[in-house]
């Protein structure tokens, strides 16, 4: 009878890390590709990826990838090999994920609650489709929100109250930590409410 054979082929990125191609993606396709993508770049497939990952508080630990293939559907399965440079932070390390981006759902998605091989730094897993591809960490840490006093006077009481004169003006500070030494995701806004734990929060004016 006929005898059939699948050949398993090997598309590599043309960047290295850690003296290896960053990205080896094993298929039965021939002619995938792989492209590093700047996350500043023009494109509005990427500003959408980008925009989406900070509404999501992700952060990029890598540069995003694009990989392509003359067939999406990827008969036989296909497994990605992703290499990412050690951050010498084992905490940080843990958190980090492989994460695809699903245009249809405009976010991106977890491959797998699975953290890398931190002996290797490397991530190997199976993946369903093809799309932009990107080692990705949650921001993790709130943002920090202090009262600063503008004008006028104040003084705190015995039990901790703050009392204030008339003619005080008060701004909210807030500033978001990094992690490690990685930036955070940075703040979408900041609410605040006064003398109640009842009512809505508010969006800050310039001063209150």
């Amino acid at each position: 009878g006929a005898v059939s054979a699948n050949t398993l082929e090997v598309a590599r990125s043309a960047d290295f890390t850690n003296g290896r191609p960053t990205i080896e993606f094993l298929s039965f396709v021939p002619g995938v590709t792989i492209t590093q993508v700047s996350t500043t770049t023009t494109s509005s497939a990427v500003a959408l990826a980008t925009s989406a990952a900070a509404a999501q508080g992700l952060l990029f630990y890598t540069t995003i990838f694009d990989i392509l293939s003359p067939d999406p559907s990827l008969p036989g399965g296909a497994t990605i090999q992703f290499r990412y440079a050690d951050p010498g932070d084992p905490t940080l390390e843990a958190d980090l994920r492989l994460y695809q981006f699903k245009p249809a759902l405009s976010q991106w998605v977890l491959m797998a609650d699975v953290g890398p091989n931190a002996a290797q730094d490397l991530f190997f897993l199976s993946i369903p489709d093809l799309s932009f591809y990107a080692v990705m960490y949650r921001d993790a840490t709130p943002p920090i929100t202090s009262l600063e006093l503008r004008g006028g006077r104040q003084f705190v009481g015995e039990a901790g109250a703050l009392f204030a004169s008339t003619a005080a003006a008060y701004g909210l500070l807030a500033r978001d930590p990094p992690q490690g030494g990685f930036p955070a995701s940075g703040m979408a806004r900041t609410e605040y409410r006064v003398d109640s734990s009842n009512t809505p929060f508010l969006p800050l004016p310039a001063t209150v």
